[in-house]
């Protein structure tokens, strides 16, 4: 009988350690008034979708409250390790340079802001060190916490940076190709974008229960051992038209399903064996819960 343990990954981390480095290309992080996202002359309008990205589920996530133009107000920003940074020296939240921020960012008077937890610094001959690097052990001696701060000034071309996201043993190596800077004046006469395109390797263990505030809502994961199925439960009213999908480390969706009730039950028979993430999305799409499991048969 084939058996399927679940292992939160926080009672047994070191199953996850075996992974090794992984690369993902051809990403592009806008500022979030760039005439691409909006459809309107820079400066007009704003669009957060492509202004912020989530290191740990490998997507991007909104940089701002696009409900109101403001601040999060339920703890969304935890999901933020890499959110648009108007530099830190412009004038009235309009500077020349574009870079990033774990942080809080220069502009809107901190409404954009990352989960304050994930530190970044340049590395120094990046481009080779990136080239290089193939192995975990590699990767992680890259960073050094005594460099690492919130906030990279500017992102330019060709140059690399070393993040600890969250402060977990996941690790990512972010390679800027190319980027459009200064900004254009944001007059409305014209159409025009900044941004920086970027690739990353990643390697490690990634951080659980990520955006803890997902109103109210917890979830259980079972049984351990288990076989055949997984069980995904939870006791609170509003679990109903929340959104569950598992993934495999590579990021790659093996299973999705809107919850009808309080309780989620997934066949993971056909499903190989490996490091697997439950990740909840509420029904308004907005908070997370992740949850890191492992398959054996």
């Amino acid at each position: 009988m084939k058996k399927i343990f679940i292992i939160l990954s926080l009672v047994c981390s070191g199953l996850l350690h075996a992974q090794e480095v992984t690369e993902v290309k051809g990403l592009r992080l806008y500022e979030h008034h760039s005439s691409d996202m909006t459809s309107m002359p820079f400066g007009n309008g704003a669009d957060g979708s492509k202004s912020g990205y989530d290191f740990v589920n490998r997507r991007y996530f909104k940089s701002f409250n696009e409900a109101n133009m403001g601040a999060y107000s339920n703890g969304e920003e935890q999901n933020i390790d890499m959110v648009e940074h108007e530099g830190m020296f412009g004038t009235s939240g309009m500077s020349k340079i574009l870079g990033f921020t774990a942080g809080v960012s220069s502009i809107w008077s901190g409404q954009i802001k990352g989960n304050e937890q994930t530190k970044w610094h340049l590395v120094t001959n990046g481009l080779a060190a990136y080239d290089a690097t193939s192995t975990k052990a590699a990767l992680i001696a890259l960073y050094n916490p005594a460099k690492a701060q919130f906030a990279v000034t500017e992102v330019k071309d060709n140059e690399v940076y070393v993040g600890r996201i969250r402060g977990s043993n996941l690790y990512v190596l972010v390679k800027c190709t190319g980027s459009k800077q200064p900004f254009s004046a944001p007059d409305g006469s014209t159409m025009d974008n900044s941004y920086f395109n970027f690739d990353y390797k990643y390697t490690g263990s990634a951080p659980t229960g990520i955006a803890e505030a997902t109103n109210n809502i917890s979830i259980t994961v079972f049984p351990n051992p288990a076989s055949e199925k997984l069980v995904i439960r939870s006791v609170s009213d509003n679990f109903s038209g929340a959104f569950v999908r598992i993934v495999d480390a590579l990021g790659k969706e093996v299973y999705n399903a809107s919850v009808a009730g309080n309780n989620v039950e997934v066949n993971t028979s056909a499903l190989k064996q490996g490091l697997y993430y439950v990740v909840l999305t509420n029904s308004e799409g907005m908070h997370q819960l992740t949850r890191s499991v492992h398959i054996i048969h």
